[in-house]
């Protein structure tokens, strides 16, 4: 209950992910029943896996076609620094 009280200050479209130890935990047992049906049944949207599996959501989530591709729209900042490209008082419409 106080897990759930403490992610339930997070916006409901956020992405909870929960990890747990697979070197600690040799069964597919990682969480008590309640615990995978709170999970299941959860407005939120929660993922509970092991260390390999939470590399492969960051993965499928930053998949693109063009690696070297990024986009920036209405970006404003106080500075900008990418590669060598340096920036102060920077504001892009589309680039």
């Amino acid at each position: 209950r106080v897990f759930e009280s403490a992610i339930s200050r997070f916006s409901p479209d956020s992405l909870g992910i929960i990890v747990y130890n697979s070197k600690k935990l040799k069964e597919k047992k990682y969480a008590t029943v309640k615990a995978k049906l709170w999970a299941q049944t959860s407005k939120r949207n929660i993922k509970i896996c092991d260390e390999e599996e939470f590399v492969n959501i960051i993965k499928d989530f930053y998949k693109s076609d063009d690696d070297d591709y990024i986009e920036l729209v209405n970006y404003k900042a106080d500075s900008f620094n990418i590669n060598s490209l340096l920036g102060e008082n920077v504001s892009i419409d589309k680039i």
